[in-house]
């Protein structure tokens, strides 16, 4: 944003009269460009933002997914012990079990 400023300043005359029908033109397009520079940094940040979203979600649905697995008595797998190794945690948890952890997870990440 910055460098339209600046390119918009150094187009500017230094001196003289400056005419009011072309600078106002000249400042119309400033502000269309302005804008779809912002609205293109909007839209980046959004798929950005809904990308991670997705890749939180989908990592937790599947750590509860084995660990409802492992409590239905499936033997661990080396995907199970993987996700059971991303949900340790150093907090402290009052005595919730992994998966009422992972589904709360769940629960906060849809919530936003």
């Amino acid at each position: 944003m910055q460098t339209i400023l600046e390119e918009f300043a150094a187009q500017l005359p230094k001196e003289g009269r400056l005419d009011a029908a072309a600078a106002a033109t000249d400042w119309d397009l400033l502000n269309i460009r302005i804008r779809k520079e912002t609205l293109l940094v909007i839209k980046q940040r959004r798929k950005s933002a809904r990308a991670s979203f997705k890749q939180k979600l989908k990592r937790l649905l599947r750590q509860e997914k084995r660990l409802n697995e492992m409590a239905a008595g499936r033997p661990l797998t080396v995907d199970t012990v993987t996700d059971l190794m991303d949900a340790l945690t150093l907090a402290e948890a009052a005595g919730d079990t992994p998966l009422q952890r992972v589904r709360g997870a769940i629960t906060d990440c849809i919530r936003g």
